[in-house]
Parts: structure tokens; sequence; C-alpha cells
């Protein structure tokens, strides 16, 4: 059975405080060290950034198949035939999750209940205690996964001109 949208949320949100606490430490250890406040800002920025890539591929890839958040929550992430993960994969899907996390929007439309960052990577989220049902999909979803892909490699620049403009 796929995992419910709360659970999800739920998960990354415990990911997301676990991150920000590792940061914020990270910050609070630092900061006497550093004479410019912006350096350290940005040094909690970056430890976030690579919690983030790589907390996923590592847990995800692993025994667990799941992140900290997802493991509490008894939910899992596996390939679409219910492997594991490749760290190469869940090194993909974490990426995808940390740049477009609006993606996840997605899963009220997909009948496979996945999200955006999910279904360009050929994964899908279920809970621990089922194995993952087989979704065959076909090569010609390829070409949504490009067409997704580079509407958001379009989007994104835009929003961000948008916003910088608003901001100053």
């Amino acid at each position: 059975m796929y995992a419910s949208y709360q659970r999800r949320i739920l998960s990354y949100l415990i990911d997301f405080v676990l991150g920000q606490i590792i940061s914020r430490g990270t910050m609070l250890l630092l900061a006497p060290y550093i004479d410019s406040l912006y350096s350290v800002q940005l040094i909690g920025y970056a430890v976030f950034a690579i919690w983030t890539i790589f907390n996923f591929p590592f847990l995800q890839s692993s025994r667990w198949q799941a992140t900290l958040g997802q493991k509490l929550l008894k939910i899992k992430a596996v390939d679409i035939q219910g492997n594991t993960l490749s760290f190469w994969r869940a090194c993909y899907r974490g990426s995808l999750l940390s740049f477009c996390p609006w993606g996840a929007f997605m899963y009220f439309f997909s009948p496979q209940k996945q999200c955006l960052y999910d279904f360009l990577s050929d994964s899908i989220v279920v809970k621990k205690e089922e194995d993952a049902p087989n979704i065959h999909r076909p090569l010609r979803h390829i070409k949504y996964s490009i067409i997704i892909l580079a509407a958001i490699l379009l989007f994104t620049p835009i929003a961000l001109g948008i916003v910088a403009l608003f901001r100053y």
C-alpha cells in the first residue's frame, strides 16, 4: 500500500528539523571563530544543503530503505519493482526533492501516489509492513519526465527573478 500524504509530509518535516538542528548547531559552534556573520550563515546553509542531498541517498539505499523521519513513521522509499533504491537513484531523488519541493503536489494526481521527484526517479513510497506493488511503466513516460524537468529548469530562474524584483 502506498504511504499517505500526511505520513510523507510529516517524515519530511522530521528530516527537515533534524537538518536544521545540525546546521544551526554547526553555526553556533563556528560563530566564535569566524568574524563575519554572513560567512557563518553561508556555512549553515551549506551544511543544511549537504545534509538534505546526502541524508536521503545514504539512508534510503541502506538496509533501512528510509530516512530517520520515514523510519519513525514506518514508510520506506523503493524503486517501482519494490527493491531497495540504488545509491545513485536515491541521490537523484534527494536532489530533485531539494530543488523542487513543490513537486509534492503531484501526489494528488498520480494513480501510484508519486510526487514529481518519485516519478522522475522511478520510485515510490510505501508503508513498511507491506511489499511495494509492481508498477510497469512504459518507455513513453520518459518524454513526460523530460518535459516536466525542462519546465522546472525554465520556471525556477523565472520565479527567482520575480522574487528578486520584488525584494529590492
